[in-house]
């Protein structure tokens, strides 16, 4: 989904997909090896949360540049 919203939002005009697919593949591994039920997507969403509250800490502290 980021990647779409990328497509729109995004300053570059080229858009990479492959660390966007290898992350989520990662992330699918984690969920599904964890989660208590099967199918359960509780943990690749405290994940995605997580990841976007260190991404956003890190942008408000110019760690980027």
């Amino acid at each position: 989904m980021g990647v779409f919203v990328y497509c729109f939002l995004g300053t570059s005009k080229d858009i990479t997909l492959g660390p966007t697919a290898i992350m989520s593949l990662l992330i699918a591994d984690f969920a599904s090896e964890k989660s208590p039920i099967k199918g359960d997507a509780t943990y690749a969403v405290i994940l995605t949360l997580m990841c976007g509250i260190i991404q956003f800490v890190m942008g408000l502290l110019n760690l980027g540049k």
